[in-house]
């Protein structure tokens, strides 16, 4: 089974369409490690800092997520503002 996409790289919105599947494996490559392995990262991460004596509150655990993805982001190379205008 063969497929061929085709994108007209001077209208933007097909830029932006190219760009997102050419990142495609990459961007499941972030979902994969946020579906498997984030949860356990981040509890890990937020039981050590409980350990530690610091004070923990729901904006650390939402920020602690954030983090998490961006980092998965960057280590993939996939850039939103790349793919999205």
């Amino acid at each position: 089974m063969k497929a061929v996409l085709k994108f007209d790289l001077s209208i933007p919105e097909d830029l932006d369409d190219f760009r997102a599947t050419c990142k495609a494996s990459e961007m499941a490559g972030v979902l994969w490690q946020l579906k498997y392995n984030v949860l356990k990262r981040i509890r890990w991460e937020l039981d050590r800092r409980a350990e530690a004596g610091e004070a923990l509150t729901a904006h650390d655990g939402a920020e602690a997520v954030m983090d998490e993805i961006l980092r998965l982001m960057d280590e993939e190379g996939v850039r939103v503002e790349e793919m999205v205008r």
